[in-house]
């Protein structure tokens, strides 16, 4: 946003052809670059998450709220997090049975994939002019001010970066080996299952103490996951709802005696 503001079409983007900032291709391009920069340091490098987004909009066309609860069971084990992927797709009807959802979050897998397919045709640094999409940047080239933007700490070294998002690119199949370069293919595909625990397993130093479930009994449990109802039931209503106007001071009166006052 930053750097958008510096550049000429920040409020004449219609007379510079450049699209909207609230169009699809603009909306896949930021999520994807979120999408992918959140992959950099982690752990596992796969795009489970974004996919398992896109899948469920995708089966929403097909299913009701609760056939499509039911058939993520065989992917998700967590019954809370399969609740709040359904939720998430499903929240735009009035009526759970009917078929459909909300599709925007199909825009973090496809703005990933397709950055990740054109890695060397895409200038980085161009995209980070500004509130640009991909297919935007031939046109900016010429007028993007680029010595006054700011880039983000791992986009100082562009090489280290692209070879960061081939990494990605191999790990999750999306490029195959034939189309690498010599030193590029190296890079070894990882087979990793990755298992989403259940929320329901604490180990013994995270569990709550007295104290602290005392100020939550007045709080409402979720609804069992086995009996699902008719409405859908948010789960910010039991986070946020009949919160105890007053937080009951349980903590002890301290027995040291009181200071002496000073006589003059």
């Amino acid at each position: 946003m930053y750097n958008d503001g510096l550049q000429p079409w920040f409020s004449q983007r219609q007379q510079f052809g450049i699209g909207r900032l609230r169009s699809k291709k603009l909306l896949e391009t930021e999520e994807g670059l979120a999408t992918i920069n959140t992959l950099l340091k982690a752990k596992h490098q796969l795009l489970w998450k974004p996919a398992l987004l896109y899948y469920t909009a995708c089966k929403s066309l097909e299913m009701s709220f609760q056939q499509l609860y039911d058939h993520l069971g065989t992917y998700v084990r967590d019954s809370n997090y399969r609740w709040k992927l359904v939720m998430r797709v499903k929240r735009v009807l009035d009526d759970v049975n009917d078929v459909g959802g909300y599709g925007k979050d199909q825009c973090y897998f496809t703005g990933a994939v397709q950055l990740l397919r054109n890695i060397d045709e895409t200038d980085f640094v161009l995209l980070y002019s500004g509130r640009i999409s991909v297919e935007e940047l031939p046109r900016i080239r010429r007028l993007a001010r680029m010595n006054c933007i700011k880039l983000p700490t791992f986009l100082q070294d562009v090489a280290k970066y692209k070879q960061n998002l081939w990494n990605i690119a191999v790990v999750n199949n999306l490029v195959s080996k034939d189309k690498l370069s010599p030193k590029r293919a190296k890079l070894k595909k990882i087979n990793i299952s990755v298992t989403i625990p259940s929320a329901k397993k604490y180990s013994k130093s995270c569990q709550p103490s007295k104290k602290t479930v005392r100020t939550f009994c007045n709080r409402i449990a979720p609804q069992s996951s086995s009996i699902m109802s008719p409405i859908p039931y948010s789960p910010h209503k039991w986070m946020l709802s009949k919160r105890p106007r007053s937080c009951p001071n349980t903590f002890e009166k301290s027995k040291e005696k009181p200071h002496p006052l000073w006589k003059c």
